[in-house]
């Protein structure tokens, strides 16, 4: 039986298009898992739903209900029984693990069978929880394969756990931080659960050798004394609404043993379980001991046996196992990650302290903060892979976040010209700072949101591929945009970079190259086309360069651009850099020749425009 849309869309109004609007959280994330971001701003994007909104608030009802539960004693005493049945858990996974070395000795080789039986009570354990809970009846649908390495479920709330070890008590993955925690980290080592430590590669690394020798155990072995157990994983790496299903990690699926899809479905009215992003009046936990009855369905998908395609393309598998689950409890797909919870938590961190939201807080316009339907993963693409660990750290797309915010002077969610050129210390009606604007007006709405703003400072990161930067540049000197810069616009970037270089980089025989490189290109136009030669030649016979040959001019000049990008910076910097609207592009490469030259806060046009002939006069 498939979960019974009718209700769900009428009950709770969760479902909605995943391009109807823009991503936003409110002070309580309602009216589905998008809405909009700005009144009268109308489909501006087509963007992905938002993974991470909350949409069951408190309301009368459930106030009343919390107030019924903790009065009456019945939350109480079913918080106690939990915790009973979690020392219970305990106690097995002890007994399972006495002689055995703390940190290894549960993942070199199976467990013999007597200490398999002391796990045995965890299930039952499992779903007696899920009873104090309120989950009096489960709907499961098909059954655990005797073939399946792997069991990836789509992951929702807490109850996600208990449901897979009453049906499959298997092995695990799980953040390294839980095994710190107190019982916690005895019951999770007895179970053979296999720590991540999610900031470090060689420490996944290491788990997915661990997980490749549970697996090979399980496809070659027939003995179940041989045999590790079945691992559970959720790939998603975060939990998320059931409306849509974020990235699946593909760490667990490189490997390419058989894996067996889990579609975990929960049907509310009042109460959504899905552990996302809450405010604290949201009453998450508590709300768990305060229901009269909670709805689950788990339904085992067929069998995946990877192709050999997927067996060599570890993401084209986690997909194609990812859509089959979204196919199942009808939902939308979204390339959402860790990363991006923790900033959707930041985004309503900085809503909250702005409004101070209490119970029954209606959402206003004001509450809500537009990411644009930003996606991490697309911005981090951008960089060399190589570099892409190090190129753009959570804790930088937190800081830049935060001065999207303040440079929001209206509160609309997004930052038009006038508020941009206060925020990076420019004129608002001077041609650089609409130039700068337009670079990150991807759209050519007339107005930056935090998707636009964050892509187009991953485009002139240091770590980002030059040919990015060196196309910023140029559309920063093309005054008309007419995709040509002028001769004059040229030489006054090498007299600017001349000027402000601390070095002796630009000699005088740089520029007698820059001159040889210009004669070059004259002589290629003469040799062209006379119509072509008209069209990149000004009336007064100035030079127009095409970026093509600005890419060629500044190849062997790389610190040109890095000029241009300095300019940006200056005039922040020099107000205040920890204030600076561009956080992670103060941190430039070692390799820049130019890591600390600053411009003191000139622009680029207040270069004179004889400087070629200034230059020239050098030379000589």
């Amino acid at each position: 039986m498939r979960p019974n849309e009718a209700e769900a869309r009428t009950s709770s109004g969760r479902r909605s298009s995943s391009v109807s609007s823009s991503t936003s959280l409110t002070s309580h994330g309602s009216s589905g898992t998008g809405s909009q971001g700005s009144a009268g701003m109308g489909n501006r994007h087509l963007i992905s739903a938002n993974p991470f909104g909350y949409n069951a608030p408190v309301t009368v009802y459930e106030f009343v209900k919390m107030v019924f539960f903790v009065c009456s004693g019945i939350a109480i005493v079913r918080a106690l029984l939990v915790f009973l049945l979690v020392l219970l858990a305990y106690l097995c996974a002890r007994v399972a693990t006495l002689g055995l070395d703390r940190d290894v000795g549960v993942y070199t080789a199976p467990m013999p069978r007597w200490r398999r039986l002391a796990l045995k009570p965890v299930s039952g354990l499992s779903r007696a929880a899920l009873f104090v809970f309120g989950f009096y009846h489960i709907e499961v649908i098909g059954s655990p394969s005797p073939e399946a390495c792997l069991f990836t479920p789509n992951h929702v709330g807490l109850a996600d756990l208990l449901l897979m070890y009453w049906l499959l008590l298997p092995s695990a993955l799980s953040k390294a931080e839980a095994f710190k925690v107190p019982i916690v980290g005895t019951l999770f080592r007895g179970l053979q659960v296999i720590p991540v430590q999610r900031d470090s590669a060689e420490d996944k690394k290491r788990a997915v050798e661990t997980i490749k020798r549970f697996a090979d155990s399980r496809m070659h072995e027939t003995d179940p004394d041989k045999r590790f157990p079945p691992i559970l994983v959720f790939p998603q790496g975060t939990t998320a609404n059931q409306d849509v299903i974020t990235m699946f990690q593909r760490g667990a699926f490189t490997p390419g043993c058989p894996v067996q899809p889990v579609s975990l479905y929960y049907r509310w009215k009042h109460f959504n379980p899905a552990y996302i992003v809450c405010r604290k009046y949201d009453y998450y936990f508590l709300r768990h001991f305060c229901q009269f009855t909670l709805h689950a369905r788990v339904r085992f998908l067929p069998l995946h046996m990877p192709s050999k395609e997927e067996r060599e393309n570890a993401t084209l598998f986690a997909d194609n196992v990812r859509n089959e689950i979204a196919a199942d409890i009808h939902a939308d797909t979204t390339e959402h990650c860790f990363e991006d919870a923790m900033l959707y938590r930041s985004a309503l961190n900085i809503e909250e302290k702005r409004h101070k939201p209490r119970l029954f807080h209606v959402a206003k316009p004001e509450d809500k903060i537009d990411l644009g339907g930003l996606e991490l993963k697309q911005i981090k693409d951008l960089f060399d892979p190589a570099q892409r660990a190090q190129a753009l750290a959570l804790k930088d797309a937190k800081v830049i976040l935060e001065r999207f915010v303040e440079a929001d002077t209206d509160g609309d969610g997004f930052v038009d010209l006038p508020e941009f050129a206060r925020a990076v210390g420019f004129d608002p009606e001077s041609d650089q700072a609409r130039r700068l604007f337009q670079f990150f007006d991807r759209d050519m709405s007339g107005m930056i949101d935090f998707r636009e703003l964050l892509t187009g400072m991953a485009t002139v990161h240091p770590f980002s591929s030059s040919k990015d930067k060196i196309r910023f540049a140029f559309e920063l000197y093309d005054q008309d945009g007419d995709g040509l810069v002028s001769e004059s616009e040229l030489w006054r970037l090498w007299s600017l970079a001349t000027e402000s270089s601390n070095s002796q980089r630009f000699t005088k025989d740089s520029r007698q190259e820059l001159r040889d490189l210009i004669s070059a290109v004259r002589r290629r136009r003469s040799l062209s086309a006379a119509g072509e030669e008209a069209s990149e030649t000004a009336t007064d016979g100035e030079l127009r360069i095409t970026l093509e040959e600005f890419q060629s001019l500044v190849a062997r000049d790389s610190e040109v651009v890095a000029t241009a990008l300095s300019s940006m910076e200056s005039r922040a910097s020099s107000r205040d850099k920890k204030k600076s609207f561009f956080p992670f592009l103060m941190r430039r490469s070692s390799s820049s020749r130019f890591a600390d030259a600053h411009l003191d806060g000139r622009e680029l046009n207040s270069v004179p425009a004889d400087a070629k002939q200034q230059s020239l006069k050098k030379d000589e």
